[in-house]
Parts: C-alpha cells; structure tokens; sequence
C-alpha cells in the first residue's frame, strides 16, 4: 500500500480537524484519551465555520451580553487559527509498518495542494 498523508488542525485541547483521502473530520478527544471523528465534511472550510459555530452555541453564556463576549472570543481565537502554523499543524505519514509524525510547514502545505 502506497503512502498515506494526513493533516492535523488543532482547535483546542478537546477538539481538531483531521484531514483524510475522503474527508475532513472534525474530530472530539473522548475520556478514553481516544480522538473519535464526531462529523465529516467535504470542505476545510465548512468543518472550520462548523466547529466555530459549536463552540459559539455551547459557549456557557447566561446572558445576551455574556453572549455577544462568546461570538467574538470564538471569531477571534478562530481568525488566528493559523498564526504560526507550522508549529501547530502535524502532517502524518502513514505506511503499512509505522506511523511517522513530522511538522508541516505552511510552504509544504501549500506544495501538497
């Protein structure tokens, strides 16, 4: 079997986007210290814009302006989601043998598209 890439995206300590040959999966880190995909979607985008918007809504606000502070915390925090991307996003290399992790670099990334 030929050589498989995957990225990885964290979003925060529970939560990252998995890129796979079919899919990108929003994936959650259960309580067995397992990451289990919870969504996929066809675009990066759609599974960025959709793993903000979940945050937005379980955001614990009580109130209208405890709320509007969520929108923007969430906006910001995912509006700098690539700052310094080459130390957050890991590329994995995957043969039948082992799994081989390395840190991708924002000029790999773009070479791989």
């Amino acid at each position: 079997m030929g050589l498989e890439r995957k990225v990885i995206i964290p979003l925060s300590d529970k939560t990252r986007i998995r890129g796979t040959n079919l899919a990108w999966q929003l994936e959650s880190l259960k309580s067995d210290g397992e990451w289990r995909a919870t969504k996929y979607y066809q675009s990066f985008g759609v599974a960025l814009r959709e793993a903000a918007q979940r945050e937005i809504r379980t955001f614990p606000a009580t109130g209208i302006t405890e709320a509007l502070a969520a929108c923007e915390a969430v906006t910001a925090k995912f509006a700098n989601i690539f700052d310094n991307v080459g130390s957050r996003v890991t590329v994995i290399q995957d043969t039948d043998l082992m799994a081989n992790d390395q840190l991708a670099e924002p000029e790999a990334l773009e070479a791989q598209s």
